[in-house]
């Protein structure tokens, strides 16, 4: 039930994200401006987790279930907005408030469901576990994203956008009831969690944690890894490398295989010496994919590039469930949900930040005609070597703060 909740609630995340999110948006006549604007304020939208803080009960399967369920209808409402009548500025404000609203409830349930959901999981199988759950979800998701892409294509290249519009929310909303039914169909362990009560001193006791705060300040560092530098690399492709949108997709599929392949070795590993050390290979290999960008230039863009996303595609295999995991082997039982709310919004926050201020940097050389401290330079060659500093401070961080000086707790 896990691996299909999982699935299904990551076919729904690929219809209001990317290409998808942005062919509602244009249809409403939002700018290219204001939609960054929104998408901005998506990215922030791990703050909403420390919301999961406020809610302590001894059961937490129904409000969960309750909260997915409004949170996926609000998704599905993203489609059917275009259709009201009114004006464009009105239908604006409508589509801006859904969408928030959705990832409010989603951010705040979402550290409850996971520690529901990861209670269940054998702690000698998780790294095993989550890598087949990730797998399954990955090749869904290249199938689906090709399929419901085609249908968007072949609508709009009839003039009947609406027509796809109107196919994507009955997506939603049948892939709505297949999700509520694998939480529904799904046990729930009794007191998975203490029950405290709702006050501003438990809240200030999690931040407090010496441990939440070292696993945070590591989560701050990978983040600037990431902030630092992928939110430049989509346009560095189009623009000054000059790949076509075919190429573009060809990377997306080699990435997904890549990340499929990568992940049941890591898994395996994970599961054999323990997600601190799998995490630190990952780190490695995610370094030197962001240190080729910082030679990635037209002459030889394909090749390098091709070469970071396959690396990039290997460590993500490990990394994108390090703060679980890692959460997991270092925090106790009754501490782990708000340990992840805490964690993860702390540097979704920071890794914003981190982005708006690298983002005046990238103007400034691209002012300066891609010239930085006298050298000919790209901008994106400037953040790789950013990210990579990142990389080297999170490894080193990893090595001698969480390794030698946090003990692993027992299941």
């Amino acid at each position: 039930m896990y691996i299909l909740e999982a699935g299904f609630e990551y076919l729904i995340s690929i219809l209001v994200a990317g290409t998808f999110l942005a062919k509602i948006t244009s249809s409403l006549g939002i700018s290219d401006n204001l939609t960054g604007i929104i998408s901005a304020i998506i990215s922030l939208g791990q703050i909403f987790q420390l919301g999961s803080l406020l809610i302590k009960r001894p059961k937490l399967k129904g409000i969960v279930v309750i909260m997915s369920v409004v949170n996926q209808l609000l998704f599905l409402l993203l489609y059917l907005i275009p259709f009201f009548e009114l004006t464009s500025e009105i239908k604006t404000v409508i589509f801006i408030v859904t969408i928030v609203s959705a990832y409010l409830i989603y951010n705040i349930a979402h550290p409850k469901k996971i520690n529901w959901f990861m209670s269940l999981v054998d702690d000698t199988k998780r790294g095993k576990f989550t890598s087949l759950k990730e797998a399954i979800s990955l090749v869904a998701g290249m199938i689906f994203t090709y399929v419901m892409g085609s249908v968007i294509d072949i609508f709009e290249a009839k003039g009947e956008l609406r027509t796809a519009f109107i196919i994507c929310a009955i997506t939603i909303f049948s892939l709505t009831v297949l999700h509520t039914l694998t939480m529904i169909l799904s046990v729930e362990k009794e007191n998975t969690e203490k029950k405290k009560g709702i006050s501003i001193k438990n809240m200030l006791a999690v931040l407090k944690d010496k441990n939440i705060l070292k696993l945070t300040v590591l989560f701050i560092l990978w983040e600037g890894a990431c902030s630092s530098a992928n939110p430049f690399y989509g346009t560095y492709q189009i623009k000054e490398l000059g790949f076509s949108m075919t190429f573009v997709s060809v990377l997306s599929i080699i990435y997904s295989v890549a990340r499929i392949i990568a992940s049941i070795f890591i898994g395996n590993l994970s599961d054999k010496k323990g997600f601190a050390y799998s995490t630190k290979i990952c780190l490695f290999i995610s370094l030197v994919g962001f240190g080729l960008n910082i030679f990635t230039v037209p002459e030889n863009g394909m090749i390098l590039f091709t070469g970071h996303m396959i690396l990039k595609a290997v460590s993500a295999a490990g990394l994108s469930s390090a703060a679980i995991n890692l959460v997991y082997d270092y925090m106790d039982l009754d501490k782990r949900a708000d340990a992840l709310a805490v964690t993860q919004t702390f540097a979704g926050l920071i890794g914003f930040f981190i982005t708006l201020v690298v983002s005046k940097l990238v103007e400034f050389i691209q002012a300066e005609g891609n010239v930085f401290m006298g050298i000919n330079i790209y901008a994106q060659q400037v953040t790789s070597v950013i990210s990579v500093i990142f990389h080297i401070l999170c490894i080193l961080f990893l090595i001698f703060v969480i390794g030698k000086k946090m003990k692993k707790v027992s299941a």
